[in-house]
């Protein structure tokens, strides 16, 4: 009788020890698959965590170089529009006709802005794909701009509106010109994210700062490209 009212307890500390060796091994897979997803979010073989912050350091990075152009830019422009104005109230001032094409080419421009934006729209949606073809479209229609500021160039010239024709068609070429060189800026930065967008490894919360900062850049040349053209009209 002794001995069997002693077995249950030594099987209920068998049972015991049986449910904390496979609690255990739980715990320690929850902690290897923990580890392991980190490595599969991370793309980088290493950390997630750690890869994720380093593209957020060089995204703010970025984002005070954007701000550091864009301020060089307008005060350049601030220069051109004083001296503008200066020589508009001379006597002798005539404003030409600006060629018709303009209003299309900034039609385009104000388009690659939607685009732009539907950018980013579909990266916080998680649409990798969407977004790289919007970020694609938001190019070809930044160098259809272009493209349309030297035919209005090359036709105004032919039809006899130089360089040297009056100061208003000089600063035409300047104002427009100098524009054209920073769009021409933005298209770099649009190919390179999509070089970026290209990436298999690329997710929709790391290409959110790269298109962000793309994104300012974008939207600042084709506000200042409204404001450039009501300057010459006006």
């Amino acid at each position: 009788m002794p001995a069997t009212t002693k077995a249950p307890p030594r099987r209920r500390r068998r049972q015991y020890g049986g449910h904390a060796a496979v609690a255990g091994a739980g715990l320690a897979g929850a902690r290897g698959g923990g580890a392991a997803d980190g490595r599969g979010r991370g793309g980088r073989g290493g950390d997630g965590g750690r890869s994720f912050d380093e593209d957020e350091a060089r995204a703010r990075s970025a984002t005070m170089a954007v701000w550091l152009v864009v301020a060089a830019v307008l005060i350049m422009f601030m220069g051109f529009t004083s001296t503008y104005v200066v020589r508009s109230a001379e006597p002798g001032w005539v404003r030409e006709r600006l060629p018709g094409l303009l209003w299309l080419n900034t039609a385009v421009l104000v388009a690659s802005s939607v685009t732009m934006e539907a950018v980013r729209w579909r990266l916080r949606r998680g649409d990798v794909a969407g977004a790289r073809r919007a970020l694609a479209l938001t190019a070809v229609l930044g160098l259809a701009f272009v493209a349309g500021q030297v035919t209005a160039w090359l036709q105004w010239s032919a039809a006899g509106f130089g360089v040297n024709r009056s100061t208003h068609a000089a600063f035409f070429y300047l104002l427009t010109g100098t524009h054209a060189a920073h769009v021409t800026g933005g298209l770099l930065a649009l190919i390179y994210g999509l070089v970026r967008f290209a990436r298999p490894a690329a997710t929709a919360r790391a290409l959110a700062g790269t298109a962000t900062n793309i994104a300012y850049y974008w939207h600042f040349v084709d506000v200042l490209w409204l404001y450039v053209f009501a300057l010459l009209l006006l």
